[in-house]
């Protein structure tokens, strides 16, 4: 069976989930434009980069897990953006 993950954090090599978190952009709204509540978001060590990361990031460290496919996926963004 092929896994289909998002090209993101998530399906990185470096990654290892620590637990849920809040997150300040996570996604309030839902397609139709309508106020939605904020889940707590998956969240993780990059074993690379030393960092905490969310889900749904990406870096140029990224190495995509072996026997997988992925999909694109909105990225988190950031306080730079």
């Amino acid at each position: 069976m092929n896994w289909s993950l998002p090209k993101t954090c998530f399906s990185c090599q470096h990654y290892q989930q620590t637990g849920w978190k809040e997150d300040i952009f996570a996604k309030k709204k839902d397609n139709d434009g309508l106020p939605i509540k904020t889940k707590k978001q998956r969240v993780g060590q990059c074993t690379q980069t030393q960092s905490e990361v969310f889900w749904n990031e990406r870096c140029n460290e990224y190495l995509q897990e072996s026997g997988i496919t992925t999909h694109p996926c909105s990225l988190r963004p950031t306080s730079s953006n």
